[in-house]
């Protein structure tokens, strides 16, 4: 061994270990609660006190369904260098461990490193190779490689399983013949596993492709419970429930589709369930499909008897349904907004994962192009977007919406850092939101002002902060915005780690001379006194933190 290979090992060492500690709390460490807790079984040290890194150590972690450990560990290693013949071992891991996580894409790239004769030549790569092609189901080139597998390694263990792969490549090119004599030949080959769920699961896929519904719905019936759960088996139950579904469509049965479709996702679904769910709600609304869509609305009494008649399911599809409507094509842009915001609320109590890619509460679902989006449904949808986390979609989804609550939002976006201040800057957004300072500010517009002062605070950006404390300052009148803007000095100063002058801060507005109301702590994002708690913790005075705490019992410590 060189001496740089030591120091590589222990380099590599090192970033293991913080790669184990990110985003882990003391407590968890201190409880040995990390992501991979049996990976702690092994000596991690490279230097001195143990067996330096190896690929055969990673390997063991692959064994152990730790992909995504050793998955870091290769990668760790491929970048701190060594000679050919470890890099391509570190290689191997790399591409194994991408395809146990289902990356197919990214383990077909790591496999790419190998010349072509060197994975023919070698059956784990090629195999390895011929799955990843499978997942990322270029399907023709998959049969290929597992065709060649079957020639080339005759007397390998995992000759069967290629024999599969070749029917399930078959059947999903839709060579259905090919597909059933493949799986002939692979079910009476000796010595394959029973019972063999793997085989089960392609006659349910078999039978979805040519149409014998009540077979595959017969054979998933019979998985063992452990594969009924498996992905592939939820994906043929996914498949089932869109073969009803379009089936009662056709027959003008959209509400007992719909809550069919609605149930499948409430389970789990994925992108070709959501799909069909928001073309099914459009055909519903369109005039063509029903006469009772447009129909003169019957009076509330009424209709609440005919609503308490259909089973919940049905039920809430045609509420869903009545708002979308009102959203889709109301009269007032105010309701169509409201009617959004219902639907989307009631996603986030019951979520069906109708914002997620081909989902009903998505441009693209509700029958838009992003940059032919109605305005009343613009800001609902970004704020939704926003609140998931996508700031860039909710950007996209925004567009060019100029009503206030539109406003607001991208009031929040440039607080977030997500908004370019050249293409936006805070001086037109305010003079937009607030043409006169000295007015009385509506609720929503405190909501906006006061939020996006604390996002500021939180990036550092002290004077867009400072800038929004001074206008809140003269809306006096209102004793939480007040609160607010003298709890964001004490905010910024610990965000600038300040601690000791923040914590008086707190203090102070604790215990002053006129101690805030429980409804005037509405605007801030901790309560001082839980702020002031957290402070002391983060000193070591763990006492004086819980005895402040006990005064308030319900005191909340998000994270600052």
């Amino acid at each position: 061994m060189t001496h740089a290979a030591p120091l590589r090992a222990a380099a590599l060492c090192v970033t293991l270990t913080a790669l184990l500690c990110i985003g882990v709390t003391p407590q968890a460490r201190a409880a040995g609660s990390l992501v991979a807790p049996r990976i702690q079984a092994y000596e991690l040290s490279a230097s001195g006190a143990g067996a330096a890194l190896a690929p055969a150590m990673a390997q063991r972690m692959l064994d152990d369904g730790q992909a995504l450990l050793a998955l870091r560990i290769a990668e760790e290693a491929l970048g701190v260098g060594g000679s050919p013949l470890e890099a391509a071992q570190w290689r191997r891991v790399q591409a194994s461990a991408h395809q146990r996580l289902g990356h197919a894409a990214e383990a077909l790239a790591a496999l790419s490193a190998f010349p072509p004769e060197a994975i023919a030549n070698d059956a784990e790569l090629s195999l390895l190779r011929a799955d990843a092609l499978m997942g990322a189901e270029e399907f023709d080139k998959a049969r290929q490689a597992y065709a060649e597998f079957l020639v080339n390694q005759p007397r390998h263990a995992q000759h069967a399983r290629a024999q599969l792969g070749v029917a399930l490549c078959h059947l999903r090119l839709g060579n259905l013949e090919q597909a059933t004599l493949q799986l002939n030949l692979y079910a009476a080959r000796a010595g394959r596993p029973e019972p063999d769920v793997a085989l089960d699961l392609a006659r349910i896929e078999l039978a979805l492709a040519q149409g014998r519904s009540a077979e595959a719905l017969h054979r998933l019936k019979q998985l063992p419970q452990a594969a009924a759960q498996g992905e592939r088996a939820q994906r043929a139950r996914r498949h089932l429930a869109r073969m009803e579904a379009d089936h009662l469509a056709r027959s003008a049965r959209f509400d007992e589709a719909l809550a069919l479709l609605e149930q499948s996702l409430a389970a789990g679904g994925d992108e070709p369930t959501r799909a069909l769910h928001a073309k099914l709600y459009r055909d519903w609304l369109a005039p063509s499909a029903t006469v009772t869509v447009y129909r003169p609305r019957k009076r509330p009494e009424a209709r609440q008897k005919e609503q308490q008649a259909c089973p919940p399911a049905l039920r809430a599809a045609h509420q869903r349904r009545d708002w979308l409507r009102e959203a889709l094509t109301g009269p007032e842009p105010l309701e169509r907004s409201f009617y959004l915001r219902a639907l989307l609320e009631w996603e986030r109590r019951e979520p069906l994962g109708l914002l997620q890619p081909g989902g009903l509460l998505t441009p693209q679902g509700l029958g838009f192009d992003a940059d032919a989006l109605p305005a009343p449904l613009r800001a609902p949808l970004a704020e939704a977007a926003l609140q998931a986390g996508h700031g860039e979609q909710a950007l996209t989804w925004l567009g060019a919406a100029d009503e206030p609550e539109a406003d607001a939002l991208r009031l929040r976006l440039l607080a977030e850092g997500v908004l370019n201040q050249q293409a936006h800057s805070l001086d037109a957004l305010l003079e937009r939101l607030i043409p006169d300072a000295r007015s009385v500010w509506p609720a929503w517009l405190l909501d906006a002002v006061t939020d996006a002062m604390f996002r500021f605070t939180r990036q550092g950006a002290e004077r867009d902060a400072g800038r929004l404390r001074r206008l809140l300052r003269a809306q006096r009148a209102d004793a939480a915005v007040d609160l607010a803007a003298r709890f964001q000095r004490a905010y910024a100063q610990e965000m600038m780690g300040e601690r000791q002058a923040a914590l008086l801060g707190y203090l102070n507005l604790i215990y002053g001379e006129a101690p805030p109301q429980p409804q005037a702590l509405r605007y801030l994002p901790i309560t001082p006194r839980a702020a002031a708690a957290r402070l002391l913790e983060a000193q070591g005075r763990r006492e004086e933190a819980a005895t402040l705490r006990r005064a308030a019992p319900n005191a909340v410590t998000p994270s600052p």
